[in-house]
């Protein structure tokens, strides 16, 4: 059977720009904690995803206005766990690694920010254990625990 690959792979990644249009997956109060949290601090979204899944993302769940910079995955060469993202997230809000801090619920992200010198707070995956091993100054549960650290 023939399947071609790539036509599968568009189709796919429409479904899901499709669903996130429709249902973006936005935590419980996120607007309001990244509303507080951006009064205090410069805030940059950095994620692997398409520059086209981020600006879908940010229009449909009203957040684009609380970060003061955005990298996505079509701006860097190597992935997580490599420290390339923070690095340009780091120079895109012009902070030194010293005075950052990266919220993260993956391993492989939370090394790529260790490795760029960023500390780590993990958030741990609903339901899930907390990835052992990646350096994390502190694990959350919930985003709403960032108002309290």
């Amino acid at each position: 059977v023939g399947y071609d690959i790539a036509e599968l792979t568009r189709r796919k990644q429409q479904l899901a720009r499709d669903l996130l249009a429709r249902e973006p997956p936005v935590t419980p109060r996120c607007r309001e904690i990244l509303e507080r949290l951006h009064t205090e601090y410069k805030l940059c979204l950095a994620t692997s995803a398409s520059r086209q899944s981020v600006e879908l993302f940010l229009a449909a769940s009203g957040t684009a206005a609380f970060f003061t910079s955005v990298v996505d995955g079509d701006a860097i060469s190597a992935a997580k766990p490599a420290p390339d993202i923070y690095l340009k997230a780091l120079a895109s809000l012009r902070v030194a690694a010293s005075r950052a801090y990266v919220i993260e619920d993956s391993a492989n992200g939370a090394v790529a920010a260790r490795a760029a010198g960023i500390s780590v707070i993990l958030l741990r995956p609903s339901g899930g254990p907390a990835a052992d091993g990646v350096g994390a100054m502190a694990v959350i549960e919930s985003l709403e625990e960032l108002l309290t650290l």
